[in-house]
């Protein structure tokens, strides 16, 4: 939806209010902020925190804005949108700075000029969004449902029919390779588009397969052309005498094409590269390069003469297809857009009494006096209501109907700074939190987002005061869906799954990748980490599986890539792992080695870091500008990379780092630079046999304090030995994530204090959330 321009709701009355309520009087000074906004490489842990210098007072917790994710959940939550809406709403905001690898530190969420311009346009969006203001009995855009039977695909030479790898039969469509779309087909009527409205849409498709000798299950795709989107991937696994629906409910957009275009994925090629005529056609170039026309005019003449004239030919493979794979299509259907309720639950939430028309002081007073104590986390009292409704009483005034005014309140009240800031800003002691401002860190700690009316309910009592009430309560929040913050939001940023793929992997060296069922592979990477993380908290597991455990979280795609059978189904389930499996915990993940290389070979010291910084939360110190990166094999030599870093480290200067770091990253050697396990060196070449034959993998090494492990399996014992180790840096990294600062040396007791509630409730994650919330740093300012 694009931003409402200022003619619509009245842009300068939300300003001004937004000014008059006072948003820069509420943002931390600059004078307090001791930090910079980039990472620093020196390990921040309690352990090593100095006090505060030149009698500079200790700043424990300053006011901050929130989070680009805090603030839609906040919204989403506040006014029951939609998490699609809210997506979108994500992508102007701008961007949260990371400070030690997450972005809720405060001194780097502060509120700029630019950055308010951005919150106020989403406001006005959302405004617009939530508040129906035409009929609000029937959508403006009802749902309908259009269907495409591929039998009455268009009979036309350049169509699929006319080709040898489709047959148009009377219930449908066959297609052995390639495509076939809908063309207009799928559009409402002559003038419409098939995606009137933005919105949610049900995309439905019915296929079979007939296998033939094929083993390969076969992959659909069905896919919007213009924008290049993929609506669906899927494995068919009907047979061809009960064909099968295949269904996802998505958002879509008016932009793209009325059309949708259905994919035999991994169907047989017909046809394959002419490497005689590539190679003929390139000795033509050269001639012609080298001026010597008449050469290259016999040549062309001996190609066409020998037949020799495309890039490609026939698969002969192709010469008969008796026995080739057959994919199925019924029809294809959209149906949208669809909606929940209607008028909007939004719109309910905020008229939540109709009144019609009518446009009295009170109905409006009752409107922002149920949603601002829940949008500002605090009390309200008469004037905080009446400087919201003032704002509406001017916009009525003005004319403007009752829905347009109370968008500009709503407007106002989500550019607040009670809405926009958390916490306060206090001295140098410990002072305990009211039970509103707890009731606020705990529901962001756990949701990122909004204390419900249960935790409000319990703060206005003032039960939160007891540790057992507030217990109580974070068990309660953990089993809600809100929960899913602490997997999106905390575990995303503690295991850099953003960053997985920020090295894209060299399709030449790892071929796998560049085949087309594997064109998600990178995504479920990613998920699979996220998907391990919920099971552990959803299932209320050790800790310790972190670092070793006979499951992992896989879909049948990334089952097949690790070489694990019997898992089908794109759907991440838990998976008993075999028992000469590598994976299990964090460093059996693909996703993490893919971070430690660089697409076309591992880089061990990167993988050393990952694992220090992440699991034991120590920061090696950055390497110095001239340390340079691992060489390549130069010519004639034939050395893994483990032998090129040993030649590195004895570089002047670099072996202090190395000392620490390169045992952490050698023991991960067996992964190459795409995750698998491999015995032998490959990545940056696939011609290693020209070098005189792969060298053996060796994943020995020895840990900085001196102990020794001679393979992955015992370096994996090493690190299950460190289990005190990584449960308090985890520790550290929840305190941090939950009160939004770095921590100092009084933050201490509160971490062993956290450690220890874990250690007597089953060494649980949830446990050791509730340690965190239950410590005096997570209760105090």
């Amino acid at each position: 939806m694009p931003f409402i321009q200022p003619g619509q709701i009245s842009f300068v009355a939300v300003l001004s209010c937004f000014l008059l309520v006072g948003c820069y009087s509420r943002q931390p000074d600059s004078s307090q902020m001791n930090e910079s906004h980039v990472d620093e490489p020196s390990r921040l842990t309690v352990a090593t925190v100095e006090p505060a210098q030149h009698n500079t007072p200790l700043v424990r917790t300053a006011a901050r804005r929130l989070t680009r994710t805090e603030y839609c959940n906040c919204v989403r939550d506040l006014l029951h949108l939609s998490s699609d809406f809210c997506e979108e709403l994500s992508r102007i905001l701008p961007p949260d700075p990371q400070i030690e690898g997450f972005d809720k530190r405060a001194e780097s969420l502060m509120l700029e000029r630019a950055q308010l311009d951005a919150y106020i346009s989403a406001a006005l969006q959302i405004a617009d969004h939530a508040i129906i203001s035409g009929d609000t009995q029937n959508p403006p855009v009802p749902t309908q449902r259009v269907r495409f039977e591929f039998e009455d695909t268009p009979v036309h030479p350049y169509e699929v029919t006319m080709r040898p790898w489709a047959e148009l039969v009377p219930e449908g469509l066959i297609l052995m390779s390639g495509s076939v779309g809908t063309r207009r087909s799928l559009r409402r009527d002559d003038f419409n588009k098939m995606v009137p409205v933005t919105g949610r849409y049900a995309v439905r498709i019915r296929a079979a397969v007939d296998q033939r000798s094929s083993n390969e299950r076969i992959l659909l795709r069905l896919w919007r052309p213009e924008i290049g989107t993929t609506l669906l991937e899927t494995f068919v696994d009907a047979p061809l005498e009960t064909p099968k629906t295949y269904e996802v409910v998505l958002p879509l957009e008016t932009a793209g094409a009325d059309g949708l275009v259905a994919i035999f994925v991994n169907g047989t090629n017909f046809g394959q590269a002419n490497l005689l005529h590539m190679e003929m056609n390139a000795e033509v170039e050269r001639l012609l390069s080298e001026g010597k026309a008449q050469e290259a005019a016999r040549l062309r003449a001996q190609m066409r003469a020998e037949g020799v004239i495309a890039s490609s030919r026939p698969n002969p493979l192709t010469t008969t297809t008796a026995a080739l794979p057959r994919l199925f299509l019924d029809w294809v259907e959209i149906e949208g857009p669809l909606y929940e309720s209607w008028p909007p639950q939004s719109h309910q939430t905020i008229f939540a009494s109709p009144q019609g028309d009518v446009a009295d002081r009170e109905y409006v007073h009752s409107i922002f006096r149920r949603l601002l104590p829940v949008a500002w986390r605090r009390s309200v009292d008469v004037q905080d209501i009446d400087e919201v409704v003032t704002v509406v009483e001017r916009e009525l005034d003005a004319g403007e109907p009752l829905t347009e005014a109370v968008k500009v309140g709503l407007a106002t009240m989500l550019t607040s700074p009670s809405f926009l800031f958390l916490g306060t800003t206090h001295g140098e002691s410990f002072s305990t939190l009211e039970e509103l401002e707890l009731a606020e860190r705990l529901s962001f700690f756990l949701w990122s987002s909004l204390p419900d009316e249960q935790l409000l309910s319990a703060a206005r009592a003032g039960l939160l005061g007891s540790t057992d009430e507030l217990t109580v309560q974070t068990l309660r929040m953990l089993e809600d869906n809100r929960s899913e913050a602490l997997v999106m939001d905390f575990a995303r940023q503690w295991l850099k799954v953003d960053e997985f793929d920020r090295f894209p992997p060299d399709v030449e060296v790892y071929p796998a990748f560049d085949r087309p069922e594997n064109a998600s592979l990178q995504e479920d990477f990613k998920k699979e980490a996220l998907e391990f993380f919920r099971e552990v908290l959803r299932s209320d597991q050790p800790i310790a599986d972190f670092l070793n455990c006979r499951w992992t979280m896989l879909n049948e795609r990334l089952a097949e890539y690790y070489g694990i059978p019997d898992v089908s189904g794109p759907v991440f389930r838990r998976v008993v792992l075999p028992a000469e499996s590598p994976r299990g915990g964090l460093l059996g993940m693909a996703g993490l080695h893919r971070w430690g290389s660089d697409g076309n070979r591992t880089r061990p010291v990167h993988r050393g870091v990952y694992v220090l910084d992440v699991l034991f939360n120590e920061r090696p110190q950055l390497p110095p500008p001239d340390a340079g990166e691992l060489e390549a094999n130069v010519v004639g030599e034939n050395l893994t990379v483990r032998e090129r870093l040993a030649a590195h480290r004895d570089v002047e200067g670099c072996a202090e780092c190395h000392i620490q770091i390169d045992g952490y990253g050698l023991a991960l050697e067996n992964f190459n630079a795409v995750g698998q396990w491999r015995e032998v060196q490959d990545g940056e070449t696939r011609n290693w046999s020209a070098r005189g034959g792969a060298p053996s993998i060796d994943a020995s090494g020895t840990l900085h304090d001196g102990r020794k492990y001679s393979d992955y399996s015992e370096f994996k014992q090493l690190l299950l030995a460190d289990e005190d180790r990584f449960i308090r840096a985890l520790a550290e990294k929840l305190l941090a994530y939950s009160t939004g600062r770095r921590l100092e040396s009084e933050d201490a007791e509160s971490v062993s204090s956290a450690v220890n509630y874990a250690n007597q409730n089953g060494r649980t994650l949830r446990a050791l959330i509730t340690g965190i919330v239950r410590s005096k740093s997570f209760q105090s300012r």
